[in-house]
């Protein structure tokens, strides 16, 4: 059960007999309602991946093409790119 799931059922649980106390139930399942899930705050499904700094500069610096270093590293040429960049690594 995930904690928004305990929290809708510890609302839809509260005692109501008084109009604020429903005001702010409803309050509360609405909030519940609108909470972005997981999946909608990510743009991609894929977990990043760490790079080895010191062997992209290295590589870089013995002359490799940003293309061989991410394939190397196994990950995309614009990401070796930006992270080069970055970190002032013509």
């Amino acid at each position: 059960m995930t904690n928004i799931e305990i929290v809708r059922t510890l609302i839809n649980a509260m005692d109501t007999s008084s109009v604020q106390d429903e005001a702010i139930k409803q309050a509360v399942l609405a909030l519940l309602d609108h909470e972005p899930k997981k999946a909608e705050t990510k743009k991609t499904g894929r977990k990043k991946k760490s790079i080895d700094m010191g062997k992209a500069k290295a590589c870089r610096q013995a002359g490799w093409s940003f293309a061989k270093i991410a394939d190397e590293l196994g990950v995309s040429e614009m990401t070796i790119r930006k992270h080069l960049n970055e970190a002032g690594v013509e």
